[in-house]
């Protein structure tokens, strides 16, 4: 029985798993193994530290930006146990991106690698401290007396997750225990997860599927996770084959890549164990459905569709999407969840009409770190304006047909970019493909796509339009296709278009 009702905060979830399975392992990091208990004594001494070290107090703020690291583990329990309220930041970021975010914030603390000083020191307030990894692990075992913040509500702000900025200067969610707790609790009963089921946390944990979806979700349960400093797919699949992992969360660029490196490699690995997949963070069209039947052959394939400010996911698809008749869709709200299609006036759309997505539930968050402007852009009584344009069937399931500021008009007509990609994305010798507008005297906008073939497969432009035109309405063809050897991408793994938007002009 799941003790999610017990919990005001992400901390007694932790001690909870800790009382019921002390020596079950709660992660495995370089081939050491820590227990649940040994992982909870670790957590509280951090927690002396952070108290009785650095100062910090209840609703201070600590910045970490230490990657997959055991350590970014543990300070964030303990921070959860203090009341303190985490910034998880990539470590990708450059010193440009970074001074904002800690302008924004102004940490009590920020946690870096030794060699990312530099991006904090010259834009750290004069209060705010700074320490690095390496003068952390010499700090001493101290046994202080132990400290934790009785009075935590789970209405309290846990964490400030940043958006990735792909539309312009980043935002500050700002994240409740409450809202992690139910997310977690979501993912739990959807995929009827237990203490016995494994998996590898190899996505960054600073970001929403990480930190919550994964990290958050099976110290929830009393799961094991696998951690990895960075990605690798070969170590995954080896993983998964050894360790027999049982799931497997992340976005459909990981599972192109292990698809890709597992059929690829004259190593055959063992991947029988894998049960179930959940992938977000961007639309699974059917190419890479089917090559996940064929690298995962036993495992279960869940798509999810969650945003930071929904703390990970709003819709899931409960039921195993490989063969089912709703394939292309993200599944159904997740309980306590509702969906609003609304078009730009505000007006609320029928079912099977598009439109902008609005959503409202116990894992949406209430505002933004100190942006009155985007909370006022953004929130409506309770409802959130996600950006993304979709519609909902007669059976509840929502299908995601891309972001509003990706929608083409094309002479009064609207192209979804995402239906011509998902479309492309089934011709054989494809494996990613962008939509984006370009310039056109006539129509004001036409779709142009960038396209990544397979190395080994030799195709043409002209062949690919000419196959369009038979699966897309005229006007939805794109007439310019360009090649590339790889798709830009954020710092959180999405495709940029924002970055083929900017540098459209040098494709014409």
């Amino acid at each position: 029985m799941s003790h999610e009702l017990q919990c005001n905060s992400l901390y007694q979830s932790l001690e909870l798993s800790a009382q019921r399975w002390p020596d079950k392992v709660a992660f495995v990091i370089d081939a050491q193994e820590i227990t649940y208990r040994s992982f909870l004594q670790r957590v509280k001494t951090v927690a002396s530290q952070l108290h009785h070290k650095y100062g910090l107090r209840r609703n201070e703020k600590i910045i970490l930006a230490v990657g997959n690291e055991i350590l970014f583990c543990e300070v964030f329990y303990a921070a959860m146990s203090l009341g303190i309220i985490v910034i998880p930041i990539s470590t990708k970021l450059t010193s440009d991106e970074v001074s904002p975010l800690v302008k924004q914030i102004i940490p009590s603390l920020v946690l870096c690698h030794d060699d990312h000083i530099d991006k904090y020191k010259d834009s750290l307030p004069p209060k705010s401290q700074l320490t690095v990894l390496s003068k952390w692990e010499e700090t001493p075992n101290m046994s202080l007396t132990p400290v934790t913040a009785s009075d935590i509500s789970s209405d309290d702000t846990a964490v400030i997750m940043f958006t990735s900025g792909t539309t312009g200067k980043p935002k500050g969610a700002m994240i409740s225990h409450s809202n992690l707790l139910h997310s977690i609790v979501s993912y739990q009963q959807a995929f009827s997860l237990t203490e016995k089921d494994t998996t590898i946390l190899a996505v960054p944990i600073c970001h929403i599927t990480g930190l919550v979806a994964i990290l958050g979700l099976f110290v929830h349960i009393g799961g094991t996770i696998h951690l990895q400093k960075k990605f690798n797919a070969i170590q995954i699949l080896e993983c998964i084959e050894k360790e027999k992992v049982t799931f497997l969360h992340g976005s459909p660029t990981v599972f192109i890549l292990l698809c890709s490196e597992a059929q690829s490699s004259k190593e055959k690995f063992g991947l029988d164990s894998l049960e179930k997949i959940a992938c977000g963070g961007g639309h699974l069209n059917n190419g890479t459905i089917e090559s996940i039947k064929v690298t995962f052959k036993n495992s279960h394939i869940h798509p999810v569709y969650g945003l930071s400010e929904t703390s990970s996911p709003a819709s899931i698809f409960v039921e195993d999407v490989r063969n089912h008749h709703k394939r292309g869709s993200s599944g159904k709200a997740i309980p306590g969840v509702e969906f609003q299609i609304k078009d730009e006036s505000g007006e609320i759309l029928p079912r099977g009409q598009t439109g902008l997505l609005w959503v409202r539930g116990p894992v949406v968050i209430k505002s933004y770190w100190n942006n009155s402007q985007a909370d006022k852009e953004s929130f409506d009584n309770g409802w959130f304006n996600t950006g993304d344009l979709a519609y909902i069937d007669p059976d509840d399931y929502i299908y995601i047909q891309g972001r509003l500021k990706d929608m083409i008009n094309r002479g009064g007509e609207k192209i979804y970019s995402l239906e011509v990609e998902n479309i492309l994305s089934t011709y054989p010798g494809i494996s990613e493909v962008a939509i984006v507008p370009y310039p056109s005297e006539i129509y004001g906008e036409e779709p142009m796509a960038f396209i990544v073939a397979d190395p080994e497969c030799s195709i043409t432009a002209k062949e690919i339009i000419s196959w369009a035109c038979s699966k897309l309405a005229k006007y939805k063809v794109p007439r310019k296709i360009i090649f590339m050897d790889n798709l830009p991408r954020t710092n959180n793994g999405k495709i940029s278009k924002r970055t083929l938007k900017d540098n459209i002009y040098k494709y014409l």
